[in-house]
């Protein structure tokens, strides 16, 4: 199950704890980032602001297991802030209808390798499609993400590859790019081809800042249309 949400937002507490410590098991435990973790065991850093978005991912027991974050790049940057020599290749825009993610991720508790792997092949697809679907309802035609050129591959190979990529750089010793990639509904209907997956995204489960987008677009949409007459 996905489930979308803002810091702030009534009833979201107890699943971006949750997520937080996720992120503290895949990109500390796991992954061994240099990553900024609190008293409690929770991963947080600069880019957690309330205008942050989360898309995350439940188990049946609605469990926090996937976690992906995102802002529009008229707010602050990792890539520009961070890792601007990527941005020499591929430059990162600042603009109300474009974001950039980061922090995806997926945790599996169990220990049998093939269940462990359909579960994260799993989530990973329905964050994606999750992602795609909304960027389409609130506007967002462009989307900006740093990834290593192995998750690149692994992720073209279910539909989900980039329009640009950056020259690749390595980072910590590992080949990585930034990537813009359109954020069409014939990007979701690749992935969801090639995963068989059928989940969909409606208004009602956008978090509140990007209610407020959707409202717009679809205001500014239905303004355009009448001038068009």
């Amino acid at each position: 199950m996905i489930k979308i949400l803002q810091a702030g937002q009534a009833g979201s507490t107890r699943y971006l704890v949750d997520m937080h410590r996720v992120r503290t098991k895949i990109f500390r435990d796991r992954m061994g980032w240099d990553v900024d973790v609190n008293e409690m065991e929770l991963e947080v850093d600069d880019y957690d602001l309330p205008e942050t978005v989360y898309i995350l991912h439940l188990d049946q027991n609605n469990r926090v297991t996937g976690t992906w974050r995102f802002l529009t790049t008229d707010q602050p940057s990792m890539i520009r802030n961070i890792w601007p020599h990527y941005t020499q290749s591929l430059p990162v825009p600042s603009s109300p209808s474009m974001c950039e993610t980061s922090r995806f991720g997926v945790h599996s508790e169990t220990q049998d390798r093939s269940e462990r792997q359909k579960q994260v092949n799993l989530a990973a697809a329905e964050m994606l499609v999750a992602l795609i679907d909304t960027c389409i309802l609130c506007g967002i035609t462009d989307m900006y993400t740093l990834y290593n050129v192995k998750i690149k591959r692994l992720l073209e190979r279910i539909g989900f590859k980039p329009a640009q990529v950056s020259d690749v750089i390595d980072l910590e010793g590992e080949p990585t790019v930034t990537a813009r990639f359109d954020m069409t509904q014939s990007l979701s209907d690749a992935i969801r081809s090639a995963t068989g997956i059928s989940i969909t995204i409606a208004p009602m489960d956008l978090p509140p800042i990007l209610q407020e987008k959707f409202i717009s677009f679809h205001k500014q949409g239905e303004f355009n249309e009448r001038r068009v007459a």
